[in-house]
Parts: C-alpha cells; structure tokens; sequence
C-alpha cells in the first residue's frame, strides 16, 4: 500500500522529472501579452508540401510553408472567410474571431477537403510562477489514427504512462486543454494511439502501448510564465512536431 503511495505521488506531483536548472540562474522575464485580436495559423494539409497563403477575406495575413506556423498576424473581428488556394484549387472556410482575442488557425485535411479549427488561445494569463503552459494539436494523418494521447517517461519506475483526462484522446483537428508544469525541467514524452495502453498499474493512470504514434529523440522543456502547443504532423505512418510558443509569436517578441 505505501509502495503504491509513493508511486501515484511520484506521478502526480509534475511531469518533468530531471535536468533541474542551477538555483543561481536567473528566471526569465514573464511576457506581458497585451489586449489585442490576433490570428496564428498552422498549415496542416497532410497531402500537401508547398507553402500556403492565406488571407482573411481580403485582407493576407501569412505564407506558411508545409507542416508549420505562422507568428500572429492582427486581423479584424467577425464573421470572415479564412481564403487560400491548393493543388490549384481556391478555397473558402468560414471562421468567427472576437474583439481582443488570440486564435490559432488550424487547416488540416486533404487538398481536395480542407477543414479549419478555430482554437480561443487564452495566452494573456500567465501560468502560475515557476510554471509553464502546454497542451498538444492533433494534425496526425487521420487515415492511420483518430484519437492520440500523450505519455510521459517515468525514469524512477520505467513506466511510460498516460494520466486519466489530461492530454488524452485529443480528435483529428482537436487540441488538449493547456496544461501547467514545472519549468526548466525536461521530460520525455510520446504520442500513442488512444485505447493501446496496456495496463493500469494505478487508479487514473494508464501505462504502456501497443501503438506509439510518434516518439520524438529530444525532450519537452518549457520557460516559465509562457504558453506551448505542440503540434503532431503525420503524413502515412511519418510523424514529426512543431512547438508554438505563443508569446514568442507576438508581434516583435524574441522566442
């Protein structure tokens, strides 16, 4: 009983877990994000590999090459036509901004049948001191999965384990809620195919996979008081990822 104690309080007390930063360095001014209407977009068309520009309306907001992002572009509010052409072909996708806030753009799909998700970025309250934001973008080729979910290595116990409801059965097009962890901390992670965890070794936690989607050979590291997406690409059964860091896509903002 107090081995399996200690174990859940391991896990549930942060997903970073080694390669703390020396005491003595400073911390990093936490960005001040002011009131502003703002769109961020992430070209995601899985049989696509030419760069893409978009305009909102008539008004051009960015080119963005294949599998990436844009910085924030100021847009007006409203309902607008988020416009852009593919494989040759002009395409019109409706989308809703509001006064004063930040969006992510994501346009994924085919060329023949592109779809836009319309992501609110609560970017302007930052994370609580000490803590950094993430959260993960499904962009995965949605032939191959639907649903993927994130896991965290536990060197302690050599456990690959998805937490319960957090950074867990994200949809194609769908993003995971941000969440807040300890910055300065790295951490491996990975992303498997939802429902292929093999066991649950504690109440909340499931560990393992029969599917891992896609395993990136660097470790997540976040700076404090800012906000990451991790964005997974998939093109077949290829994967790789983009980190937005919001703050550092503002307008003059060093990343």
């Amino acid at each position: 009983m107090l081995k399996q104690y200690i174990l859940a309080l391991a896990i549930g007390c942060a997903l970073f877990t080694s390669c703390k930063p020396d005491d003595g360095d400073p911390a990093p001014a936490v960005p001040v994000v002011p009131k502003n209407t703002s769109v961020l977009i992430v070209n995601a068309i899985s049989d696509n590999s030419a760069a893409i520009a978009f305009s909102l309306d008539a008004d051009a907001i960015a080119t963005v090459a294949a599998d990436a992002n844009s910085s924030y572009v100021t847009a007006s509010e409203g309902s607008r036509k988020l416009k852009f052409s593919v494989a040759g072909s002009a395409k019109e996708l409706p989308v809703t901004i509001q006064t004063d806030k930040y969006y992510t753009l994501v346009v994924y799909g085919t060329s023949a049948n592109p779809s836009v998700s319309v992501i609110e970025d609560d970017i302007r309250t930052a994370a609580p001191t000490g803590q950094f934001s993430y959260r993960y973008l499904n962009v995965y080729d949605s032939s191959e999965v639907k649903k993927i979910s994130a896991q965290a290595y536990y060197p302690t116990y050599g456990l690959w384990a998805t937490v319960t409801g957090t950074h867990d059965n994200i949809a194609f097009g769908n993003v995971s809620a941000f969440s807040n962890y300890t910055a300065g901390v790295e951490a491996q992670w990975r992303m498997i195919e939802t429902g292929s965890e093999t066991s649950e070794p504690l109440a909340g936690y499931k560990a393992g996979s029969t599917h891992v989607v896609y395993a990136p050979t660097d470790k997540a590291l976040g700076v404090e008081g800012r906000h990451f997406t991790y964005v997974i690409f998939g093109h077949g059964t290829t994967g790789s990822y983009k980190l937005i860091n919001h703050e550092g896509s503002l307008p003059g903002a060093s990343k």
